[in-house]
């Protein structure tokens, strides 16, 4: 995990696995991108912004689930 600060704003980015069980396909694994945005207000830190994205593999458009860092 990445953290930059400044006096009332935040910043982090991150690789993260998640797990899972749906029912059409059982458990599920993967990592994942995730960058959050925070803002001090009133002395406390807020999430003003988060953003989860999977790699792609443009040329056939499908998520690469079964990437690992």
């Amino acid at each position: 995990m990445n953290i930059a600060i400044n006096a009332d704003v935040a910043f982090a980015h991150m690789l993260h696995q998640d797990k899972g069980n749906t029912n059409l396909s059982g458990p599920q694994e993967f990592w994942l991108r995730s960058t959050v945005c925070c803002q001090r207000a009133n002395s406390k830190w807020l999430i003003t912004h988060e953003h989860i994205s999977l790699p792609v593999d443009f040329r056939s458009g499908t998520v690469l689930m079964d990437l690992t860092p």
